[in-house]
């Protein structure tokens, strides 16, 4: 008989009281943060129906959901059947992220605030091939107003990042911040048709990972052209220029143009704010656009934070 192994599943990790301990710390420092900034707290179910997950997050983010295989009369049922595929097989799975779950709460309850502000601080499963330093469950912490596209929210966002990142010690830290209709421009300007968009920002979202011969390469295996794979990438890089926005902005009224004036205004109201000297265009981030429309932002530190910080951040 095998010996049965003590460890946990791969991908997934144990946490003991110290750990614990510097998790619950670094939650009541955004909790605290959050409030103050007048966001409340939501909290949904763990398991969604795959009615609510499937289509969200393209069919890579698909093949990663955790479904719930049916259990007893109904397993039985469906197996049964000619022909049987997952669907016969499961109408449930574990949550995948944040924001699909806010988007059905927000159309699932008609008596919450015309401006919906929430945070939401919940674990996450993703049915990926675990490697160093990817988990298959692990937490989100997501900070959201709904209901308004007003710039001025955005800002309100960023600020509240900023202090929770502060108030961590985090002290080098840049919070990178894009506009869906800017990238979906310069897509379309370089000749990769609408319907490829999505497949495309999944592509680009990965530069950080696996440079730009490596998002050339997916975007060829993706089925589009190198050449014009190749001009999306001098695009982007053209982008980091100095004065591009301004440049950008000044076009017309077109939507790339009107993304560029909406970026500009967001690092200009967060000027005066815990966020101002964090804040930098990033116009390769691509992240959250399958699920959003406009602003998307992400953190990231470098150097060495207060040392608690540090070891908190690692395990929350």
């Amino acid at each position: 008989m095998s010996q049965i192994s003590t460890k946990p599943p791969s991908g997934m990790r144990d946490f003991l009281a110290a750990d614990v301990a510097r998790r619950r710390h670094v939650v009541g420092v955004i909790q605290a943060v959050y409030e103050s900034f007048g966001f409340v707290p939501l909290e949904t179910p763990t398991i969604e129906n795959l009615s609510t997950l499937l289509g969200k997050y393209g069919p890579e983010g698909d093949q990663l959901l955790y479904r719930l295989l049916h259990r007893r009369e109904r397993l039985a049922r469906a197996l049964q059947g000619a022909t049987v595929g997952e669907a016969d097989l499961s109408d449930e799975g574990l949550r995948y992220d944040l924001t699909v779950p806010l988007a059905r709460v927000v159309a699932n309850y008609k008596d919450l605030p015309a401006f919906y502000k929430r945070y939401q601080i919940q674990p996450v499963w993703r049915a990926d091939r675990p490697a160093k330093g990817r988990f298959r469950e692990f937490y989100q912490c997501d900070v959201d107003v709904t209901g308004t596209r007003s710039t001025t929210a955005d800002a309100e966002v960023c600020a509240a990042v900023g202090t929770v990142l502060k108030r961590l010690g985090f002290l080098d830290c840049t919070i990178h911040v894009n506009h869906r209709e800017l990238l979906r421009a310069m897509v379309l300007e370089s000749g990769i048709a609408a319907q490829d968009e999505g497949t495309a920002l999944v592509a680009i979202d990965k530069l950080d990972k696996i440079g730009r011969d490596g998002v050339l390469v997916e975007l060829e295996a993706r089925g589009i052209d190198a050449g014009r794979a190749t001009a999306l990438m001098d695009a982007l890089q053209a982008a980091k220029s100095p004065g591009f926005l301004e440049a950008r902005a000044a076009r017309g009224g077109d939507p790339g143009s009107l993304g560029a004036r909406a970026l500009l205004e967001l690092l200009a109201l967060a000027r005066e704010t815990p966020a101002g000297s964090m804040l930098a265009f990033a116009p390769e981030l691509a992240r959250a656009f399958p699920t959003t429309r406009g602003r998307s932002s992400r953190s990231a530190c470098r150097g060495s934070p207060a040392p608690w910080a540090a070891a908190a951040a690692t395990t929350a």
